[in-house]
């Protein structure tokens, strides 16, 4: 792909996009773009799947609801881009630069960004199910409501960042870096979900029956509507059983105080 070749898609794009006449959807299928200056590129709606965006420069760009699925951006600088409700399954980012990027309702499945800069990144309510973020910094990024089963987050930096919300059962949180204690258990009940407390703001996260997310005591409560016993053990409903002796594990973590 030459240069003169890309200026001319991206205008006609930007036709199609105004709803002018001479417009057309830009296909970047499997295109070479590395490297290529698309600072500021309005490329909303664009086929790039598979396109090779190694090194390229896409500060402030605006792909929002793109196909990007598969798409490689090794070390692509994405500084303050908007890639809301993009489609990046299993798109590499590793490297790349997303400070303050917006990924709001993203679909990153399976995708590979290991190392990315997510610095004060948007992802709330973003697919992150099964993606690896293996050491990348996301500090004060906005994870709210995102999905992180399954998501490996293995050595990543995470202070700061929000996840009141997220989904964050079956994450991987090994070598973290994070302000606050979270511990987590499971499988439990019928569909094998996991329990995820954070203890120093007090908020338990369980989605086996809908999605809660509350503080310790109002689990309690939660779990004697879900789980109903008729003695005072619980030892009638081995679910109920699980689940309190989590709480008792809890409460007892609580009361620890980590040294200054």
């Amino acid at each position: 792909m030459n240069k003169k070749k890309l200026k001319e898609i991206i205008e006609r794009h930007g036709k199609w996009l105004r709803g002018e006449d001479g417009g057309e959807k830009a296909n970047l299928y499997e295109e070479n773009l590395r490297g290529f200056d698309l600072r500021g590129v309005n490329l909303r709606g664009a086929d790039l799947r598979i396109a090779d965006l190694d090194n390229a420069n896409l500060v402030g760009a605006d792909l929002r609801e793109a196909n990007m699925r598969g798409t490689v951006f090794r070390y692509a600088n994405l500084r303050g881009a908007n890639l809301s409700k993009s489609t990046l399954i299993e798109a590499t980012l590793i490297g790349a630069d997303l400070r303050e990027a917006s990924l709001e309702g993203a679909e990153l499945r399976g995708a590979y960004m290991g190392r990315a800069d997510l610095r004060d990144a948007r992802l709330n309510g973003a697919q992150l199910y099964r993606a690896s973020l293996y050491g990348a910094n996301l500090k004060g990024a906005d994870l709210r409501d995102a999905n992180l089963n399954r998501t490996n987050l293995d050595y990543t930096d995470l202070r700061g960042a929000d996840i009141r919300g997220a989904r964050v059962e079956t994450a991987n949180f090994d070598f973290f870096d994070m302000p606050y204690r979270v511990v987590q258990a499971g499988p439990f009940g019928t569909l094998r979900t996991y329990i995820t407390y954070n203890i120093d703001a007090d908020i338990i996260y369980f989605h086996e029956f809908g999605s809660f997310e509350g503080s310790l005591e109002s689990f309690k409560q939660f779990l004697d509507s879900v789980f109903p016993s008729n003695v005072p053990d619980g030892s009638d409903n081995p679910w109920r059983q699980e689940c309190m002796a989590f709480i008792t594990m809890c409460e007892l973590l609580k009361k620890v105080k980590l040294p200054e």
